[in-house]
């Protein structure tokens, strides 16, 4: 279905996103009705999944994370290893 800003959304997509965090970023998912669940990109790459179920993971390339371990866990895990992987990335 075709969503168009403005129009309520009711959505039951959770994205994981990776890094430290732009509560802008948060806030713009979560009005365009997604739940979001953010984790520190400081925290163990075995702990971030750990029973959270989401149908797309997001890693935030504006910080220091080293993307290529965090998507080659991804891509070995059963768990995530089918959900689709978006990189955010920004240079000054």
């Amino acid at each position: 279905p075709m969503f168009h800003p403005g129009e309520s959304r009711v959505s039951t997509d959770t994205i994981l996103v990776v890094g430290n965090g732009d509560e802008k970023f948060d806030n713009m998912l979560k009005k365009l009705g997604y739940n979001v669940e953010r984790v520190s990109a400081a925290e163990s790459v075995t702990d971030i999944i750990g029973g959270r179920v989401v149908d797309i993971i997001v890693l935030d390339g504006r910080e220091t994370l080293n993307l290529g371990d965090y998507c080659e866990f991804f891509r070995v895990q059963e768990a995530t290893r089918a959900l689709p992987i978006v990189v955010l990335a920004a240079s000054d």
